[in-house]
């Protein structure tokens, strides 16, 4: 819904930006095909980093791999190997958590649950508080 929503606004703003791209001798150019591909690019680049990461991970018989900075969020199972991201504290303000009792979970700053989806918002103690 949000991404269509988005796509459709990027969508309204083409014949503007176009208009302006005339007037200075400039051809037609597509705002929302540019965003698509560079979203398309980000999500290709996410799923090889985790191909990537899970076959090098399988190679020395590892049970899980832990990885954070590509900001995108993840608990997923590949096989017989756990792929853990913590996601970042900037954009989508998720962690993982493990608890006593070994569980691993996406947590993310109350009020920030709707950016990460299958997390849960945590009490966050310091200054983000």
């Amino acid at each position: 819904f949000v991404g269509d929503t988005g796509y459709q606004f990027l969508l309204s703003l083409n014949p503007l930006i176009n208009f302006f791209r005339r007037r200075f001798g400039l051809g037609y150019w597509s705002l929302s095909a540019y965003v698509k591909q560079r979203v398309k690019d980000a999500v290709s680049f996410i799923g090889k980093f985790e191909a990537a990461v899970v076959k090098y991970a399988q190679r020395y018989r590892v049970e899980a791999v832990l990885c954070g900075h590509i900001h995108s969020v993840s608990i997923r199972e590949f096989g017989e190997v756990s792929y853990y991201n913590c996601g970042d504290w900037v954009e989508t303000c998720s962690a993982l958590v493990e608890h006593f009792d070994g569980r691993i979970e996406i947590v993310c700053k109350p009020g920030a649950g709707t950016l990460v989806p299958n997390a849960r918002s945590a009490p966050v103690a310091g200054p983000f508080a």
